[in-house]
């Protein structure tokens, strides 16, 4: 499983349903490094950006190849007018499609016309 930047916020602030659902696993699943990028984007001060590096410390972090950023550019850069899919979207889409993973997040309509990519969503917001 390949987390998206959203579930991978929501374990961040220990938001209830994702503490559970990371819970029942067995394997802790991956994270982009757009995700990780995007998390550590948002830190405040160094303070807060060095509590963000310890959270992401034991997930593997994963990056897509060349051909996978190709296909980022050239099948999936048209889902931003059709399904408002974002730069950072595709390059974590193109990830999961890449390694095989299927992406675990809760905005499963931003990836619906992603050729290729399976999701699954962990939990209700």
């Amino acid at each position: 499983m390949l987390l998206d930047t959203d579930v991978l916020i929501d374990l961040e602030r220990s938001h209830p349903a994702a503490d559970a659902w990371l819970g029942s696993l067995t394997m802790l699943p991956a994270v982009s490094g757009f995700a990780a990028m995007e998390l550590l984007n948002g830190s405040q001060n160094l303070r807060d950006h060095r509590r963000i590096e310890r959270f992401l410390h034991p997930f593997a972090i994963l990056w897509p190849s060349e051909a996978d950023m190709s296909a980022a550019l050239t099948i999936m850069t048209p889902l931003r007018l059709t399904h408002g899919l974002g730069m950072i979207d595709m390059l974590i889409a193109a990830t999961a499609i890449g390694k095989g993973l299927p992406l675990v997040t809760c905005n499963i309509r931003y990836f619906r016309g992603v050729p290729g990519l399976v999701t699954s969503q962990p939990y209700q917001k």
